[in-house]
């Protein structure tokens, strides 16, 4: 028993040593698990306050940075920069992506009330009835827009449409009924007027279809959808003659009205250089003029299509402007200051000697055939068709021509064109071009008599109008805020990024003063 006892003992003994050393040795895991579960809390806190440290002295950098930067270059300064680089996280270039204004478009009609009494002798004059305005809305639009940044250059998509406007129009008006010259027939018999042959064919033609120089249709047609058979019959046969053989003046007007330009931007070329064209469809002159072909050098570079103007302008500051319509650039020059709301503005002008003829002969590009002053020959742009362009009702120009029309009532304050903008920005606040679309006839004797009595004459056929009434308040209260307010508060600003940045950086470095502290207990505690 004695053994047995001695035998059970032992055993106890050595159940209790494993027992114990097994304990201890969870003791110790857990100590060791505790540990580095401090450590890894302190791991993650340094990172945090590393993190802080790094934020507070990144930040402080920057706005101290900019804060200087901007007493240098000013607030306003680098707006004007970033503008001129068309940057596109910049309201400017979306409202020139898209423009917001709307600019209607408004037609004016010259219906003819005396047709037969000229054509009989009976008048001598050609009564002519102003009918309109006809409002449309342009919608422009710029698409495929390309920076090149190796030359400061963009290059862009200009595309232009009208939309109809229902409630600027009195109901029906398109329906309604004109009397017009017919274009297709005097037009055709003054290009074929100095050849004998072809004038000979031409007047069989005449003479078989029964043309006459007058139409009667109705508006929406003369707009949209005008023909004849002559143009028709013409097309069939030799159609390289006949580009189209729809003489609607809207449509004629819009129906390739897709352009690719490319213009000016950047520091590259100055604020008085800015958005001005370089090329229109990847030539420099006017469409139809090829000078290596002999034609007259007429440029489009250095002029702009109005959507944007330089900076920076001037009262000296003359500034040309590219309409497609009139087949020319034009010079706008200043008239006068005046004040828009909070906004300064300047006010240029087409002078009325804009269309005047130039000593200079072989300059004068738009003289056709020895056009009198105040008209401006623009054929080159619609298929060689015998039309010039003037001011509505020639105004300021009255010539010989109009010896043979009746009706005509000049008035600058409706027939002026202009251009109201905010010149330190360049951007347009209030504008109006008007212009004049006018046939003119070579002497057609020889043809049927009621065709020849409308020879050697000028015929007003429509006049338009665009106008851009106002700017969108949004647009307005960033350019006053950048005009007006921006430099009285731009040094504020900077010295409110200086504080600001000094600030953080003063904070960081407390932290990271802190944080050497801290670690250096630590160490010291763990020693």
């Amino acid at each position: 028993m004695s053994a047995n006892n001695v035998r059970l003992n032992s055993n106890d003994t050595s159940t209790w040593n494993c027992s114990s050393l097994e304990s201890s040795k969870r003791t110790d895991v857990s100590i060791v698990a505790q540990k580095l579960s401090q450590r890894s809390t302190l791991t993650r806190k340094n990172c945090c306050d590393i993190c802080g440290i790094a934020s507070l002295l990144l930040f402080g950098f920057m706005f101290l940075t900019f804060g200087i930067i901007t007493i240098k270059y000013t607030l306003f300064e680098i707006v004007l920069m970033e503008r001129m680089g068309m940057a596109k996280i910049y309201p400017s270039y979306f409202w020139w992506k898209d423009p917001e204004p709307e600019v209607l478009m408004k037609v004016f009609i010259f219906n003819i009330t005396n047709s037969e009494e000229f054509i009989s002798g009976k008048d001598s004059k050609l009564k002519l009835q102003e009918i309109g305005p006809i409002t449309f809305q342009e919608v422009l639009k710029h698409k495929d827009i390309i920076f090149h940044y190796e030359n400061s250059t963009l290059s862009y998509t200009v595309t232009r449409s009208i939309v109809f406007k229902e409630t600027e129009n009195i109901k029906g008006i398109l329906n309604q009924s004109v009397t017009v010259a017919n274009m297709a027939a005097l037009s055709g018999s003054s290009f074929v007027a100095d050849n004998w042959l072809l004038s000979t064919s031409y007047k069989a033609l005449q003479k078989l279809y029964g043309t006459r120089p007058i139409v009667n249709t109705t508006i929406y047609n003369y707009f949209f959808n005008l023909t004849d058979p002559i143009l028709e019959f013409t097309k069939n046969i030799v159609p390289f003659l006949v580009p189209t053989k729809d003489t609607g003046i809207l449509q004629n007007i819009y129906s390739n009205f897709t352009d690719r330009v490319n213009v000016q931007i950047g520091l590259k070329h100055g604020n008085e250089n800015f958005f001005k064209i370089n090329t229109w469809n990847h030539r420099r002159n006017v469409p139809g003029f090829y000078p290596e072909n002999g034609d007259c050098n007429a440029r489009i570079d250095g002029s702009t299509e109005a959507a944007l103007w330089p900076q920076l302008c001037t009262k000296e500051t003359i500034i040309w402007y590219w309409r497609k319509t009139l087949c020319r650039s034009v010079p706008l020059y200043f008239e006068e200051e005046i004040q828009m709301g909070s906004l300064n503005a300047f006010k240029y002008i087409l002078r009325d000697d804009v269309y005047d003829r130039l000593e200079n002969k072989t300059a004068d590009c738009f003289r056709g055939s020895n056009l009198p002053d105040g008209l401006s020959d623009v054929s080159k742009c619609f298929f060689d068709q015998p039309i010039v362009a003037s001011f509505p009702h020639f105004y300021s120009r009255p010539g010989k021509f109009l010896d043979k029309l009746d009706g005509l009532h000049p008035d600058p304050n409706k027939h002026r064109s202009f251009s109201i903008i905010e010149p330190i920005l360049g951007v347009p606040l209030k504008q109006k071009a008007s212009s004049q679309s006018n046939l003119v006839t070579k002497d057609l004797r020889g043809f049927k008599h009621d065709i020849a009595k409308f020879g050697d004459m000028v015929i007003p056929m429509f006049w338009i109008e665009y106008y851009l009434k106002e700017i969108t308040p949004l647009i307005i209260s960033t350019v006053d805020f950048i005009v007006n307010t921006l430099p009285k508060i731009q040094y504020w600003i900077s010295a409110a990024f200086i504080i600001l940045g000094s600030y953080l950086l003063l904070m960081g470095y407390l932290r990271l003063r802190n944080n050497e502290v801290d670690e250096g207990m630590k160490m010291k505690n763990e020693k």
